[in-house]
């Protein structure tokens, strides 16, 4: 064998081992960086053959977790397109519906908008047709009932005003006597606020079942006033 012959085998055998060292290295930082932890032991030794340092193996296993993370990110590319597109094909879908239902809207928007201004004219016309029967009902008994009743209205309407403002003075009273009431230290002007109080409280109850009262025949002549209005109109 020749001596050049002999440093070739050596350089090969030099080159085999340090491949094998890189490559033990390797599966250790693939191990480490997937969870499964080698024996101390064996990776002391591991790391001696690679001339690699603890901070060495950290920053790889660093390297090879970033470039796992960008794999499955690059792998999951194709389902991101894909959900991009059903989302892209809905929402092309809406828009289309969109388009259409606009285009109905407008389409039947106007020719409605024309039967409403329609239907709003003839109920202006029969308004004012309804309410010239009652106006020119020439009836005298109908005219003179109609006038007694409005009369009678109108005197209940300025009837209940004055009780509400009898009713508001009463009620205001009673608050002021119970307030009084709770601040008298003596025992019989306490008790005589108190007597106050409720008598002032019985007048307000009082007015306020004479409005009611008045509430229910002011309902009752409306109804008749309308009544007498369909009469009229019927004359």
């Amino acid at each position: 064998m020749s001596v050049s012959s002999f440093f070739d085998k050596i350089t090969g055998l030099q080159r085999k081992r340090e491949r094998q060292q890189v490559e033990q290295y390797s599966d250790v930082v693939a191990a480490v960086s997937i969870g499964t932890e080698p024996e101390p032991e064996e990776v002391d030794r591991i790391l001696a053959r690679a001339n690699k340092s603890v901070d060495d193996l950290k920053a790889d296993v660093q390297r090879y977790r970033n470039r796992m993370a960008m794999r499955a990110l690059a792998e999951a590319l194709p389902r991101y397109q894909q959900e991009r597109d059903e989302i892209k094909r809905k929402l092309d879908q809406l828009d289309r519906d969109f388009e259409e239902a606009e285009r109905l809207y407008e389409e039947q928007r106007f020719p409605l908008e024309s039967q409403l201004g329609e239907a709003n004219e003839a109920i202006r016309t029969a308004t004012n047709a309804r309410e010239e029967l009652v106006t020119t009902c020439e009836d005298p008994s109908l005219l003179a009932e109609m006038e007694r009743i409005e009369s009678e209205i109108e005197r209940l309407g300025e009837s209940n005003r004055d009780l509400l403002s009898q009713a508001a003075y009463f009620e205001d009273k009673a608050d002021t006597e119970a307030m009084l009431a709770e601040r008298e230290v003596n025992t019989g002007d306490r008790e005589h606020r108190r007597e106050k109080l409720t008598s002032h409280s019985k007048q307000a109850e009082s007015l306020r079942r004479r409005i009611a009262a008045n509430e229910k025949s002011r309902a009752d002549l409306l109804r008749k006033r309308e009544q007498v209005e369909q009469r009229m109109r019927e004359a």
